[in-house]
């Protein structure tokens, strides 16, 4: 299991997440963007449909999910929704070319959804990957604050500096910092570092002031830890990884907490620590198959 597989692992075990379902409720009923200022629960839910989706074709192009046809069938149809986008929004009322526009995107979104549904069904990590950025999204488009669900429409429509930067501007002008908000902000920060906008560092920021917030988070430290790998700052990866091993509410949590540990260790040339780490972790790993003996992804683990 490689190090970027691991934090995946972890969601899957401390939320059984297997969210094919997850998928088909998101491709139902997609309405089109809202252009009113205040919004219903349906336009809500289409936002964060849309990010989700966007999110899916890139990260599949990124990785080793997709093939090439495939990537290259995600890249067109990806292009093809922003273009009828743009058309939609340049009829400024009711028309019958709107309504057939809207139809089409309809259509070409559930051509999408079909697609990344494919790829999830096949690929564990990938479709985890999804439903973790989901309930990111959900929960900062559900913000009672209209101005956040501003700027993650102006996020959606592609302009993602200005609007990460003006989600940062309204969580710090908040009368009282809520972990939670910043957790979403940096699960946004890690999206535009794939896309070569953030650097790993500006990523570890925004992480480390939502850790500061709220230390018991095992999630936040897990990514930390993975992002100060990806630094070679060994030191402050192991000790998130403590951390992580320290707020676990689980095994399975210690399980991924006590690999990154060893991961740590082994790049430090701690061997010995690295063994114990890892020793430890297949240990737990057995007590939790003994305890579910069907869960392929335990025995995955084992």
């Amino acid at each position: 299991m490689n190090m970027k597989s691991r934090p995946l692992f972890l969601i899957l075990l401390s939320a059984g997440l297997l969210w094919s379902s997850s998928l088909v409720a998101l491709a139902e009923d997609l309405p089109t963007s809202p252009t009113q200022s205040t919004w219903t629960d349906a336009e809500v839910e289409a936002l964060v449909q849309r990010l989700v989706l966007d999110h899916a074709s890139h990260t599949a192009a990124k990785g080793s999910v997709a093939d090439e046809q495939e990537i290259a069938l995600l890249t067109q149809l990806a292009q093809k929704d922003a273009e009828l986008r743009k058309k939609i929004a340049a009829l400024t009322n009711e028309s019958k070319q709107r309504q057939a526009l809207e139809g089409e995107l309809t259509r070409l979104s559930a051509e999408r959804w079909a697609l990344v549904k494919q790829l999830a069904e096949r690929n564990l990590p990938y479709s985890v990957n999804l439903e973790q950025y989901r309930r990111q999204m959900a929960s900062l488009a559900r913000s009672p604050d209209p101005r956040k669900r501003a700027a993650l429409q102006a996020y959606a429509d592609g302009d993602r500096l200005n609007a990460f930067d003006a989600l940062v501007m309204i969580q710090e002008a908040e009368t009282r910092a809520v972990a939670a908000g910043w957790r979403e902000l940096a699960t946004l920060a890690e999206d535009m570092k794939d896309r070569g906008e953030k650097s790993t560092l500006q990523v570890i920021a925004v992480w480390e002031r939502a850790q500061a917030l709220d230390a018991t988070d095992s999630w936040g430290w897990l990514r930390l830890g993975n992002l100060y790998m990806e630094v070679g700052d060994l030191s402050k990866a192991r000790a998130s990884y403590a951390r992580m091993l320290s707020t676990a509410t689980w095994d399975g949590e210690r399980v991924v907490a006590l690999i990154g540990i060893g991961d740590a260790a082994k790049e430090a040339g701690d061997l010995p620590g690295a063994r114990k780490a890892y020793d430890e972790s297949l240990t737990l790993s057995r007590a939790l198959l003994d305890q579910n003996p069907q869960s392929a992804d335990v025995r995955r683990a084992v």
